[in-house]
């Protein structure tokens, strides 16, 4: 067995995506918007707000390099439809035919608790699941609850541990 689990959930915002969104009143591109500007900009481009964000070449190559036995998600959290739309947009064109299925939560704690609902539902032990992040604390927390963590960094850094 490897270090990573069975089922490895990856979050999109800086883990798969390389952030890059243009903002037209200032003309440029940059990484984000504050609340209300994220929930115009999803209002006026829908399903091509990722139009413009990059997937991250060594996160295909970490999940191309696991084990078939593996089974790997999208678990991400979303403002609405619009986001989900725009990210399973990006992902079906950037990261084509290598997840099984995407999850989308309101907020980033309740990953936690849908890696664990998904482990009793699927009655599959807690230190199977993987959760691929990029926020320390959230990560500590999935750590907490038995959960795999592993920070994106690690992968860049071909510093993968348990």
């Amino acid at each position: 067995m490897n270090n990573y689990g069975k089922y490895i959930f990856f979050d999109v915002d800086g883990v798969l995506s390389a952030p890059c969104y243009y903002n037209k009143n200032t003309g440029e591109y940059g990484i984000g918007f504050d609340d209300q500007g994220w929930r115009d900009y999803l209002e006026e481009y829908k399903q091509d707000a990722y139009k413009d964000c990059k997937a991250i070449g060594a996160m295909s190559d970490f999940i191309n390099s696991l084990n078939s036995d593996v089974t790997k998600y999208v678990l991400s959290s979303v403002e609405n439809e619009n986001e989900a739309n725009a990210k399973i947009k990006f992902l079906d064109n950037k990261y084509s035919n290598m997840f099984e299925a995407y999850y989308f939560v309101k907020s980033d704690d309740e990953k936690i608790k849908h890696i664990i609902e998904f482990a009793h539902d699927n009655n599959i032990d807690i230190d199977e699941c993987t959760l691929v992040d990029d926020t320390y604390l959230l990560l500590l927390k999935a750590h907490n609850n038995g959960i795999r963590a592993i920070h994106i960094s690690n992968i860049l850094a071909y510093n993968i541990t348990k």
